[in-house]
């Protein structure tokens, strides 16, 4: 491990991974978020010992409220079984301090809190479509049916529920993908329209202007989602909830751009024909598509399964050529269409 001096950062990746393996989850926002720095306090007889700062976003900080002391005595503990001064070094203290720096304009009712690059990665999948629903704890299994559902459509559902309410940092977590979700749906139910909670999530993405929509699981949607139409289908079917939201999210001009690389992913690592078939009925209705992604569409047509369907050949080829783009010449297809039904186990 190199001198703390010269490398504090390897510090925080070390607690990160000790936290991470000893599933210690309500220190792991603060080490994702944290920016450490190091001061010498001490030096006797070879041994330097150092305080550690740990500088996180000021909204984390206050959400810590009377948890923060004993979280840095945690933190503390751990860092010393880290360092434990065989090395040299040693740890008297990690501290962890308010980042004073980037609080935002109050005044202006502004919303300082933006989520980082390594926040997006942490909550959300990579090349997904970011969906945070929000609903009770009582519908979660509701909720969970359709989110197993739009994951195999490369739409990543973000479920927080009210049993997350005690534990702070991950009131941050919320936060976070609350200020970086393409868009929210707020289940309906007689629980949630009761939940401040919910009410206070569907607020926070109007107001960021994203799209919000409102499934009615059993009620119409009260306080803010009010205002919205609710939609429902027969028997709560995930599936058909899952079709509908995917026409809803390539439909909407604030969040068509983001269902743009979900979707050619999609196509991408389809294995049947009849999976590019069905993810085209959704490209199909996209404004626009950059010139890679064509490209990257127009590939697939020499996999063995697109060649062998005709049809679903000469329809990626009509869709890239609505779009403007041209794929190169292939070799003869046969006319037999796959059959297969890409979400038979559904």
């Amino acid at each position: 491990m190199p001198s703390l001096s010269d490398s504090p950062g390897t510090l925080v990746d070390a607690l990160g991974f000790l936290c991470k393996r000893k599933t210690l989850t309500q220190l792991l926002p603060i080490l994702e978020a944290a920016h450490p720095s190091v001061e010498a306090v001490d030096r006797f007889r070879g041994l330097t010992t150092y305080q550690v700062d740990l500088v996180i976003p000021f909204e984390l900080f206050i959400d810590l409220g009377e948890r923060k002391e004993a979280l840095q005595n945690e933190l503390t503990r751990h860092a010393q079984e880290i360092v434990d001064g065989a090395r040299g070094e040693s740890i008297s203290q990690v501290k962890l301090v308010a980042d004073l720096d980037n609080i935002g304009d109050w005044r202006s009712g502004e919303n300082p809190l933006h989520a980082s690059t390594s926040d997006v990665a942490r909550i959300w999948k990579e090349g997904y479509f970011r969906l945070f629903v929000s609903h009770c704890s009582a519908d979660k299994q509701f909720c969970a049916m359709v989110s197993e559902k739009l994951d195999r459509v490369r739409v990543d559902a973000f479920i927080a529920h009210e049993a997350i309410e005690p534990d702070l940092p991950w009131q941050h977590e919320i936060k976070l993908g609350l200020a970086s979700c393409h868009a929210l749906m707020f289940v309906a139910s007689e629980a949630s329209n009761q939940s401040f909670w919910c009410q206070q999530e569907v607020g926070w993405a109007l107001g960021r202007g994203v799209l919000v929509t409102s499934y009615m699981l059993g009620q119409e949607p009260v306080g803010f989602a009010n205002s919205l139409q609710g939609w429902k289908v027969r028997g709560h079917d995930p599936v058909v909830i899952r079709d509908r939201l995917l026409s809803k999210f390539t439909k909407d001009a604030r969040t068509e751009s983001a269902m743009r690389e979900p979707l050619v992913q999609l196509i991408q690592s389809s294995r049947t024909a009849s999976q590019i078939d069905f993810t085209l009925d959704y490209v199909e209705q996209l404004s626009s598509l950059t010139q890679e992604h064509l490209a990257r569409i127009a590939n697939v047509i020499s996999q063995p399964f697109v060649s062998s369907s005709r049809a679903v050949t000469e329809r990626i080829k009509a869709t890239l050529s609505s779009f403007g783009f041209t794929p190169p010449a292939d070799s003869d297809a046969s006319a037999d269409e796959d059959d297969y039904d890409p979400f038979a186990e559904e």
